[in-house]
């Protein structure tokens, strides 16, 4: 059976103008019919339909050009690296979708944003979570309290580095000292740093995430500082 354009466009749910570029490129070439318009085959959307279905999963047109149009190609090795590659997206899918479901059931009433924040960017094999528990159950670290306070002194920067030290401390207490090393601090500045907390902190101001971010990072550069001194 043989398609038009314009059929072809409508049955792929892909523009005439991109059928047209993939002709003009080599990559989807097809016959004509006497008046020099452009013909399709099941062959062709056969093509298309894998054209479209890689392209989707990130293969580049010049890397899908070289499978179709390689002399003899197989067509059932084509169809396992497509199937290969589906699988591998539906597993990064899965766990995404794993790990938005773990920060929607750790938000509950009773659990701060920022301890979620927190607890998402925690590498908790680092961490003895019995210890933690039962500093939380004795001494749950009021967050509020820390970012009111490095707020009010963020014209004071040797004040609010202080805080923002002894913040460290409570964490470092509740999560078994985890914040002693100096990249999880990098990291929690890069959480700071994130979309997320921006939203959160932008009812102090809609740039004290970035602050905060800063804080821990002159924290670091002091211990580096010291360290090199030593």
């Amino acid at each position: 059976m043989i398609y038009t354009v314009k059929e072809v466009s409508i049955l792929t749910n892909v523009t005439i103008r991109t059928l047209r570029y993939y002709d003009e490129i080599g990559l989807l070439v097809t016959d004509r019919n006497e008046n020099g318009h452009r013909i399709y085959r099941s062959k062709d959307i056969m093509h298309l339909t894998m054209i479209s279905s890689l392209k989707s999963l990130g293969v580049s047109l010049s890397t899908i050009k070289d499978i179709l149009n390689t002399q003899g190609y197989d067509l059932q090795k084509v169809l396992e690296l497509q199937k290969h590659m589906i699988n591998t997206e539906i597993k990064r899918l899965e766990a995404e979708r794993e790990n938005t479901e773990a920060m929607l059931n750790s938000l509950h009433p009773e659990k701060s944003l920022e301890k979620t924040l927190l607890e998402n960017h925690l590498d908790l094999k680092d961490v003895d979570m019995q210890h933690a528990i039962d500093f939380t159950n004795n001494k749950e670290i009021d967050f509020t309290y820390f970012y009111d306070k490095i707020y009010a002194l963020k014209n004071n920067l040797p004040e609010a580095l202080d805080t923002m030290k002894e913040f460290l401390e409570y964490l470092n207490q509740s999560y078994s000292g985890y914040f002693i090393n100096e990249q999880n601090i990098l990291n929690l500045a890069e959480q700071y740093q994130s979309k997320e907390a921006r939203l959160y902190f932008s009812k102090y101001d809609k740039s004290f995430n970035i602050y905060l971010a800063d804080l821990l990072l002159s924290i670091v550069r002091k211990k580096e500082s010291t360290n090199d001194e030593t």
